[in-house]
């Protein structure tokens, strides 16, 4: 490719060709010097970026959390009525960056797994999603209640679950989302109530 980048363009650059490469290919097909070929540049530019596959997948996880972050806080910042519409919003727009950019993020997830250190990456996955889910609704719930782990956890499982089912089959993600909306409303009422003592 044509043109000098500055190193925060030309890694958002190589980042996103890296994503490319996953999803036509796989991880398995994605090195350093495929990365380079791929995007036209030199394989020093890559190892000066990276250093290592290690770094470049976990560069590409962190590239994926904080898209879903800004998208995220976006949405969030637009006018809500109530719980029930902040519920809707964040679950939709979670569905959303899925519907996007899961394939490639399930896959560099398996992949760094692969890797002693990374071998619990999954709760750092579910961690990063029960912290979104209290911060995008802190607003809409009572003061001091906090949504309880095991209710985010049980949320996670299932919206994991139903964007699995969404990357397989894109046309299902109306019903998956509505799903997933319904399942988080019903079981924050509940615990609502708990809290109200009703």
């Amino acid at each position: 490719m044509s043109g000098r980048l500055q190193r925060d363009e030309r890694q958002i650059q190589l980042l996103n060709v890296a994503n490319s490469i996953i999803l036509e290919k796989g991880t398995d097909a994605l090195t350093l010097i495929t990365l380079a070929e791929r995007a036209g540049v030199t394989k020093p530019v890559t190892y000066k970026h990276f250093g290592n596959r290690k770094s470049l997948l976990h560069a590409l996880f962190k590239y994926s959390d904080d898209a879903l972050t800004a998208r995220m806080n976006a949405q969030m910042d637009q006018p809500i009525s109530d719980l029930k519409d902040a519920v809707t919003v964040c679950i939709t727009t979670y569905f959303e960056c899925m519907a996007d950019d899961g394939e490639a993020f399930n896959a560099t997830v398996a992949a760094l797994k692969a890797y002693p250190e990374f071998s619990d990456i999954g709760l750092d996955v579910q961690d990063f999603f029960c912290q979104i889910l209290q911060r995008s609704l802190q607003t809409y719930l009572p003061e001091n209640f906090r949504i309880p782990e095991w209710t985010a956890i049980m949320i996670f499982g299932a919206t994991e679950s139903l964007c699995i089912m969404m990357i397989k089959d894109p046309a299902l993600k109306p019903k998956v989302i509505s799903e997933a909306v319904w399942l988080v409303k019903t079981l924050l009422a509940d615990q609502l109530s708990r809290f109200s003592g009703n």
